[in-house]
């Protein structure tokens, strides 16, 4: 973890989709919310056993939750997944 200052205080570095999201405990403003959306469509690449392991994993969380949203985010999730193997295969 890097460290700055006379005190060597470490300083966390945020990396993934959590520095998409505004992560202040104060009410984020819809320009800030809009960035985040724009940033989070920006293409890269993904090698295609990512997309297969979230897949395996996410297909678990659908059955095995008890928490119908989970279930319907989970089950929504892994088409658009499934959609992007195709694209990629």
């Amino acid at each position: 973890m890097p460290v700055q200052g006379p005190r060597a205080v470490p300083v966390r570095v945020d990396r993934g989709v959590a520095t998409l999201i505004p992560q202040s405990s104060a009410p984020a403003s819809s320009a800030d919310l809009a960035m985040a959306a724009l940033a989070a469509l920006q293409t890269v690449s993904v090698h295609v056993g990512v997309l297969q392991a979230a897949v395996a994993l996410l297909e678990e969380t659908a059955v095995s939750s008890d928490d119908e949203a989970v279930n319907a985010a989970a089950q929504r999730t892994v088409a658009m997944l499934r959609s992007a193997l195709v694209l990629q295969l």
